[in-house]
């Protein structure tokens, strides 16, 4: 038996993955927010197809309207990555942090640039990687105990 290989997901599929309401999804389609990149809707009984980047950019959009991402801060956030960056889908591709009145890309782990308070303006910051930081130290410690 052959394997089905899925190219794309309809509206449907899109929901159950990703938690997107139905009509936030053709919403977002029909403003151009989240667009479907494999098929759009081409009149009555056309179904838009997603990719799985697609997918990822949806998933991203609700949770930072979970978040308390306006939907209208949300197309700033779009727009400033894409202006910025040259990025084709900038939810899918960037790292992200919500605060209490900003969105702020990660430019690197010492840099973060703020995109809704105060657009282009970076902050310098130190992020630190504790997973990474654990495992040295168990490494580091491992070594003691056999030396």
């Amino acid at each position: 038996m052959s394997e089905l290989k899925i190219t794309g997901y309809t509206a449907k599929q899109v929901t159950a993955v990703t938690g997107v309401p139905y009509q936030t999804l053709n919403h977002w389609a029909r403003t151009g927010l989240v667009e479907p990149s494999i098929a759009k809707a081409a009149g009555t009984g056309s179904e838009r197809i997603y990719s799985f980047r697609d997918l990822i950019t949806l998933k991203v959009a609700v949770e930072l309207r979970k978040g308390g991402v306006t939907t209208r801060a949300l197309r700033k956030v779009t727009a400033f990555l894409r202006r910025s960056d040259g990025l084709e889908n900038p939810l899918a591709e960037s790292r992200l942090v919500v605060t209490q009145d900003d969105v702020v890309v990660v430019g690197s782990n010492r840099e973060l640039i703020s995109v809704l308070k105060r657009p282009c303006q970076t902050y310098l910051a130190f992020v630190l990687d504790l997973p990474k930081t654990v495992i040295a130290l168990k490494q580091a410690a491992l070594k003691l105990r056999v030396a």
